[in-house]
C-alpha cells in the first residue's frame, strides 16, 4: 500500500521516520510518513518547540520559586541578587533544575555565599546541589520519593562510596524548603553533624533507626501471573 505523506499528501514510494526519545527508549513514528522536505520542517518544529516548552517552564519554576518565598514572609529583596544569578542560570543552562524548590534552595546557598554545583554527575547519577566546602551532596526530595526508599538508599550509598567517607547525601523534602527556605543552610550542617556522630558510633554506619531509608527492604519483584493465583 503506498502511503502519502503526513503533512502535504504527496504520494511516494519512501518516507522517511521522524523519531523521539532518546538512548534505549529512542523509536520511530512508525506510521506516519513523510517527504524529505516535510520531514525536515516537522523535525525542526519539534526541536523549536520543545526548547520554548522548556524554557517557558523554567520561567514559572523560577516565579514559584519567588513567589514561595514571598509566602514565607520573607524580605525577597534581600535575596535580590540571588533569585536574579539563578534565574540566568537556568536560561543559559535550561537542562538544569527540575523543581522550584531546587531553585529556590540554591538562591539560599548562593546569599550565604556558599559555592554550588547545580545538577553535577558523580558516577552514574546525577546530584540536585553539590556542595564542596560542605562536602554534602544535597538532594530535594518531592512526594515521588516516599515510594522509592530503597532505591534511594542504595544510590545513597554509591554516591558516598564515589566520593569518600568525608561527603553525605542529605536530603531535603521539598514541604520543608516551602515552609522554611532559610533554615536550610543550618539545617544541612545540623544533619551532617549528626550523621557523622551516629557514624563514629556505628563502625561508619547509620543504625536503621536513623530514618525508614536505612530499613528499607528491596520491592519484591511480581511475577507475570501472580495476580491470577489463587488457593484452590
Amino acid at each position: 500500500m503506498q502511503k502519502k505523506c503526513w503533512i502535504c499528501g504527496a504520494e511516494a514510494t519512501e518516507f522517511q521516520s521522524l523519531w523521539h526519545g532518546s538512548g534505549c527508549e529512542r523509536e520511530a513514528y512508525t506510521q506516519r510518513g513523510y517527504c524529505k522536505a516535510c520531514a525536515e520542517a516537522v523535525a525542526k518544529d519539534m526541536r523549536d518547540s520543545k526548547a520554548e516548552y522548556i524554557r517557558l517552564r523554567k520561567k514559572l519554576m523560577y516565579e514559584r520559586a519567588v513567589r514561595m518565598l514571598e509566602k514565607q514572609n520573607v524580605d525577597v529583596y534581600e535575596y535580590e541578587e540571588a533569585l536574579k544569578a539563578v534565574k540566568d542560570f537556568s536560561e543559559k543552562n535550561p537542562e538544569k533544575f527540575d523543581s522550584s524548590e531546587e531553585m529556590l534552595a540554591a538562591a539560599i546557598l548562593i546569599d550565604n555565599e556558599i559555592n554550588i554545583g547545580i545538577g553535577k554527575q558523580v558516577g552514574k547519577y546525577t546530584v540536585d546541589i553539590l556542595i564542596p566546602e560542605l562536602f554534602t551532596m544535597l538532594e530535594i526530595d518531592g512526594q515521588t520519593h516516599r515510594g522509592r526508599l530503597y532505591y534511594d538508599n542504595e544510590r545513597d550509598k554509591d554516591l558516598r562510596s564515589e566520593l569518600g567517607g568525608k561527603w553525605e547525601v542529605i536530603r531535603i523534602k521539598t514541604e520543608y524548603i516551602q515552609q522554611n527556605a532559610e533554615m536550610l543552610v543550618e539545617a544541612i550542617k545540623a544533619i551532617y553533624a549528626e550523621k557523622k556522630k551516629l557514624r563514629k558510633a556505628n563502625n561508619g554506619f547509620l543504625p536503621d533507626w536513623y530514618s525508614r531509608r536505612e530499613f528499607a527492604k528491596e520491592p519484591k519483584r511480581q511475577q507475570y501471573g501472580d495476580e491470577f493465583l489463587t488457593d484452590l
